[in-house]
């Protein structure tokens, strides 16, 4: 029974999806419409480079991290191309192309982040990665330009390679940072004629793809290890060493040279407090920044005033070479006063600590402190504000979304920050004026509302929203039933399905959800598995108990979800 609630809940979550794909293409906006034509390079300008997203049959192994300028994407068994956007998916059998002054950032699914300088050309051959098998392989072609990539360390994997494929030699890596500039020689072109689209569909066909000016002759590279010993076909180079294709020698590598090199590939972070993309459907283009979000707009309410009472959860990201990995997944453990100077997650020695209450309805709040495994950040004063959003209000309850985009350190492990470029809803609050007496109750009734929430994946991190209901019996032993939430993403979801706890009549933690691994499951919104631990607390807001509203959280050795939940009583 709990697993037909579990793909009913999925079936609603796939149809909400299609749904909101509709407005999605007709808020279809021109791609690369500015960019000059001067900037496209002639064998680009025989391609039929489209202005919208296109789908592959190839599996989808990233996204399209951070664009400055214009890159083009082409799928080299159709020779389909089209101008790239930020939350684009990226597939096996892809090749990016970037234009004049521009520069991409690619994230895989593997942990890796590729980037690449203007005027640069890569091939995403073969991206494999299982954690079940413990294998991580990699594979790409580079035809031209400078491409930087941090390939994540695993040390569990039994299996873990990084090849690139120059038109010369084979390039591979045992660490996790290196950089290669592939340049050709200005000597006597090796292609003559215009290019076929045809060409890019076969292995070499870029290779033998050159009219370019200036881009002919013979070809050379440089490649660089800083992190981790290399190898060029059969020869070692050990890290901190660059391998020059045209004198064959190997040498320290230049500190300037690999300064300059990381300047060139590098793509600059927006500001802090934009909204980031999502990823797209197969037909449209995603929600950018600017545009109307394709659901509904819940009206914007009146600020409640302070001294109201409820929970809040964060994840806490770990920082390093520009990208934010899972740290930590926090949650309030007993009802806080907002109104009051402080709010506080968990319990022991790790919680996360937020002052200046009032400021939560309109103000400023401040990041207090930070503390994971057992080490401090020790008091941040007001160096820290965070950044709060609401997602909506009733007579009842306040609810929204916060971060703290700026880093801590936190002394012995380094920095952190409750912060993601690619989902800024790291955190979520819900309040109230009214917390109810519920032993002065009497009664069962069934409440429906929303719920949202945000999900982690070693550096991927994906905003969810879906639906929440259950069942509150405020009899002689007070209990809660028939608990159902389900919130998905675009990729991932998590699931409660049927679960059920005690409504306490003292205290401040009024419901108290019991975690079993068949109710609680998150993951991939097509094959979620068992979670591995799980935590729901909530309260009952309103005189006659008219609506409820609290936090939840799960999570497996790899997963984790956190998020809330809020509904109104159904009165018959």
């Amino acid at each position: 029974m709990k697993r037909r609630k579990l793909i009913i809940s999925l079936s609603i979550a796939i149809v909400f999806t299609l749904a909101l794909a509709v407005p999605n293409v007709l808020s279809q906006v021109k791609r690369g419409a500015a960019v000059p034509i001067d900037q496209v390079p002639e064998k680009l300008k025989k391609l039929d480079i489209k202005d919208y997203f296109i789908a592959s049959d190839f599996k989808k192994v990233g996204i399209i991290h951070a664009i400055r300028g214009a890159v083009v994407v082409i799928h080299k068994a159709t020779g389909e191309a089209y101008f790239g956007m930020e939350g684009d998916y990226i597939h096996e059998n892809d090749v990016l192309e970037t234009l004049a002054k521009s520069r991409c950032r690619i994230r895989l699914f593997n942990e890796d982040v590729i980037s690449m300088a203007p005027d640069s050309n890569l091939a995403v051959d073969e991206v494999a990665f299982s954690r079940k098998e413990k294998v991580k392989r990699s594979f790409f072609s580079m035809l031209k330009g400078k491409v930087m990539f941090y390939s994540l360390r695993l040390f569990s994997f039994r299996k873990a390679s990084a090849r690139l494929k120059t038109p010369t030699a084979v390039v591979g890596v045992r660490g996790t940072k290196f950089g290669v500039y592939v340049y050709w020689e200005d000597e006597e072109k090796q292609a003559k004629g215009p290019i076929q689209v045809a060409d890019i569909g076969n292995d070499m066909g870029m290779y033998l793809a050159k009219a370019d000016p200036g881009e002919g002759g013979k070809p050379n590279f440089k490649a660089h290890f800083e992190d981790g010993d290399g190898y060029v076909d059969e020869k070692d180079v050990p890290a901190g060493s660059t391998y020059d294709s045209k004198t064959d020698e190997t040498n320290p590598t230049d500190p300037k040279y690999a300064e300059d090199f990381e300047k060139e590939t590098s793509v600059e972070e927006k500001p802090k407090y934009e909204e980031p993309p999502e990823p797209p459907v197969d037909t449209g283009k995603p929600y950018r920044p600017g545009e109307p979000p394709p659901w509904p707009l819940e009206p914007e309410p009146e600020p409640e005033p302070s001294g109201q009472y409820g929970y809040f959860i964060a994840f806490l990201s770990q920082y390093g070479d520009g990208i934010y990995f899972y740290a930590a997944n926090y949650s309030t453990v007993s009802r806080q006063d907002f109104g009051g100077e402080t709010v506080r997650t968990d319990s022991g020695s790790d919680y996360i600590e937020v002052t200046g209450q009032s400021a939560w309805d309109g103000g400023t709040p401040y990041l207090k402190e930070v503390t994971n495994l057992g080490y401090s950040s020790s008091d941040l004063g007001t160096s820290q504000p965070i950044v709060v959003g609401q997602l909506g209000s009733n007579s009842y309850l306040t609810w929204g979304w916060w971060n703290s985009p700026g880093t801590v350190t936190i002394d012995g492990l380094g920095d952190f920050a409750i912060y993601h470029p690619d989902n800024v809803r790291q955190g979520y609050y819900i309040f109230g004026p009214n917390p109810a007496d519920i032993g002065a109750l009497s009664g069962t009734y069934s409440y429906y509302g929303n719920a949202y929430g945000s999900f982690y994946l070693s550096d991927i991190s994906e905003a969810m929203t879906g639906t929440f209901n259950c069942t509150l019996n405020f009899g002689t032993t007070p209990t809660v039933s028939n608990f159902n939430l389900s919130v998905s993403g675009a990729t991932y979801g998590a699931f409660i399905s049927g679960a059920s706890g005690t409504l306490s009549t003292t205290g401040d933690n009024h419901i108290n959800l019991t975690y079993t691994a068949e109710e609680w499951q998150l993951g991939p919104t097509a094959s979620p598995v068992s979670a591995t631990y799980g935590d729901a607390k909530g309260s009952v807001y309103g005189a006659n108990g008219e609506a409820v509203g609290g936090v939840w959280k799960m999570g497996t050795i790899n997963y984790h979800a956190t998020g809330i939940y809020q509904g109104t009583k159904v009165v018959e």
